[in-house]
């Protein structure tokens, strides 16, 4: 290098008097940014020959030994998720020396940082090591825990819950107790990491950096999302399971084949009680024998209008106790109406709510189940069950009250295989349980302030964001006397999107049902009280579609406010085999135009109704403005134009769709 140096010395002082004013005022421009000696300009004329010779062999090095430590780690992984921690640990150890070996003859091309065309690789290299450093931490971490907590597992000769002793379970609830402080440092370390992933340039790598850094950019993200989603529920779990003192909870089965809004007809309700990780009881019973008696008693609670105008409801029970989306305010709403109609069980900490798709992915799982001589498996549950609670427990000499108890049992059994899974399955297991709180087909609320925070924190209680900054959007509807329709029904969501030439916003929504169904037993016309959630201090500009009755059409539109929302409200009704659209047009407040909103993006919140199976959602925006991305990257967006957008997606759980302008 020096005698490269001193080459290029030799032909600057061949320059001429005229050329070098040039240099001068040249570099007396740069002064206010950054200082240049002619030397380093020099070489970076030449910096893909002379950089690129004495760099390129200790590149390739680094590289070498950055992809051995993505190997080990991908290799680490695969077996902590088979919890064998000993070769788990090895295999991250030798990711660190990799890592190490990586940083080492990184720092030896340091000075490569003051050259310019070279500063954005140096950048990069050293956001991707800082940030491999905070996740190895972070795994080391969660080893530890894991160690800590499944040690009784590990020396135990017991291959599922079910055969694990009372000592050993609690023992595995203390160790989770106590490694809170262990898990907060493990969700810190990859919090740091995700941060340093982000300071990793976008613009201006060479071809080879950016083709090593977009593995870890793009399985960085998705393994903090897990940590972030393990992490609470490890922290909450020994005190929901019962440790270190029992829990009772009221149990709702939400019938989404009848759809209300926190996610079906609560049909059947039930009591678990739990205590040190082991499920105590867990009794069920139809809720129209406890709401029966309370209205022999005189219990008389005035329903909400719209279940009294469409739905000929007199009282309100337990039964219709989730009328609010809310599920926070539905689940009190049930504890309150569980304890006025005088339930037997004084002591709740909370409401769990489950729908007929939680309990078919757990029959995948465990496979078939039989009860009572009826086989249910994850294809034929809904079928078998709503063929038994309407006829079939007449040729088992059951009462119309008893109808319901093949629910409990099946409960209790389900329970029972779930615990018999053997350790390789609880990955599996707990995917399951994930995904349906994230689909909303199981909600819970405890009245516990610490617990019930991290359920919101990863809204697995089916809250709806009171944020009056944000441009939120649902659609609720509550199926009111249409039998088991919903299935049958399929609802497709046109949100189209506009800037105004004033700069507000408006809003063209097109909800559009086809009921696809008979007239028999299970199926009929389907009548939906539907309610639309959107921003507050939004402004209608016109509606059509609302009906009076379901031979009536000229209805109306209402407009209220609820949970920090405008809600527009109206009555559709759709004949099996007919298709039936409402439209409402508005405009968002001023506070979330364009002009007014950050300059430089635009979001657009969905929600998602708990107990639906993810409508099909169209979304058109067009803004004044020059759309530059749209996340996340969706493979139905259409580009229109730069200013206009075209996508569609399923709304199979809450999104966010972020507009850079």
């Amino acid at each position: 290098m020096n005698k490269e140096i001193k080459r290029q010395r030799n032909l600057l002082k061949g320059l001429s008097n005229e050329t070098k004013k040039k240099k001068r005022f040249f570099f007396f421009l740069k002064k206010k940014s950054f200082y240049i000696p002619a030397i380093v300009f020099f070489v970076i004329l030449v910096a893909g020959g002379v950089v690129g010779a004495k760099t390129y062999p200790i590149v390739q090095a680094i590289l070498s030994d950055v992809n051995n430590a993505k190997n080990n780690l991908t290799e680490g992984q695969n077996l902590l998720v088979g919890q064998n921690f000993s070769e788990g640990r090895e295999k991250i150890q030798s990711a660190e020396m990799d890592l190490n070996s990586a940083q080492d003859k990184f720092s030896t091309i340091s000075w490569i940082r003051y050259i310019p065309i070279a500063r954005t690789q140096y950048t990069a290299a050293d956001n991707v090591f800082k940030s491999l450093d905070h996740l190895t931490n972070g795994i080391f971490g969660l080893i530890d825990v894991a160690e800590s907590v499944l040690t009784p597992l590990q020396e135990s000769t017991s291959s599922s819950i079910a055969t694990i002793s009372s000592e050993e379970r609690i023992q595995i609830l203390q160790a989770l107790t106590e490694a809170e402080s262990a898990l907060e440092n493990v969700q810190e370390e990859f919090d740091t990491a995700i941060d340093y992933i982000n300071k990793i340039p976008n613009n201006g790598l060479l071809r080879v950096v950016k083709e090593g850094i977009e593995p870890l950019k793009e399985s960085a993200p998705k393994l903090q999302n897990t940590i972030s989603q393990i992490v609470p529920l490890a922290k909450s779990l020994p005190s929901f399971v019962g440790y270190p003192s029992q829990k009772n909870y009221l149990l709702l089965f939400q019938n989404n084949t009848e759809l209300r809004p926190t996610g079906g007809f609560i049909g059947t309700y039930g009591i678990i009680k739990m205590r040190d990780g082991d499920i105590l009881s867990l009794t069920s019973d139809n809720v129209y024998n406890l709401d029966e008696a309370a209205k022999k008693n005189g219990l008389n609670i005035t329903p909400p209008e719209p279940l009294y105008q469409y739905n000929a409801v007199q009282q309100w029970f337990l039964r219709d106790s989730n009328w609010s989306p809310d599920f926070p305010t539905s689940a009190q709403k049930a504890l309150e109406m569980y304890s006025l109609e005088n339930g037997q069980e004084k002591n709740l900490g909370g409401v769990i709510a489950i729908d007929p798709t939680f309990i078919q992915s757990l029959l995948k799982i465990t496979g078939a189940i039989t009860i009572s001589g009826v086989t249910f498996n994850e294809e034929n549950f809904v079928q078998k069950l709503q063929e038994h609670v309407s006829q079939g427990y007449k040729t088992q000499g059951l009462e119309t009250s008893e109808r319901k108890d093949i629910i409990g049992d099946l409960g209790s059994v389900l329970m029972d295989e779930i615990f018999k899974l053997p350790k390789v399955r609880w990955q599996e297991l707990f995917i399951t349980i994930e995904k349906n709180l994230a689909e909303k087909h199981a909600l819970l609320w405890m009245n516990d302030p610490n617990f019930q925070s991290v359920l919101a924190s990863q809204n697995w209680d089916g809250h709806i964001i009171q944020d009056t900054s944000r441009n939120d959007f649902g659609i609720v509807d509550a199926n009111l006397a249409s039998l088991k329709t919903d299935p049958a029904v399929t609802r497709t969501t046109n949100y189209q999107l506009t800037e105004l030439e004033n700069g507000n916003i408006q809003v063209h929504v097109i909800r559009t049902y086809e009921n696809t169904g008979k007239l028999n037993w299970k199926t009929t016309r389907y009548r939906t009280y539907a309610r639309m959630y959107v921003p507050l201090g939004s402004s209608i500009v016109s509606s059509s579609g609302a009906m009076i009755d379901c031979k009536k059409e000229g209805g109306q539109v209402t407009t209220a406010n609820d949970l920090s929302h405008t809600v527009y409200s109206l009555f559709l009704c759709i004949e099996p085999g007919e298709t039936k659209s409402f439209e409402i047009t508005y405009i968002l407040p001023e506070s979330l135009s364009v002009v007014r909103s950050d300059p430089s993006t635009f979001n657009i919140f969905f929600t998602k109704q708990p107990g639906t199976p993810g409508d099909t959602l169209s979304i058109e925006v067009e803004f004044k403005k020059r759309i530059t991305a749209i996340e996340p990257t969706i493979d139905t967006t259409q580009q229109i134009s730069d200013t206009h957008v075209l996508l569609q997606d399923t709304l199979n759980r809450d999104k966010t769709y972020r507009f850079s302008l």
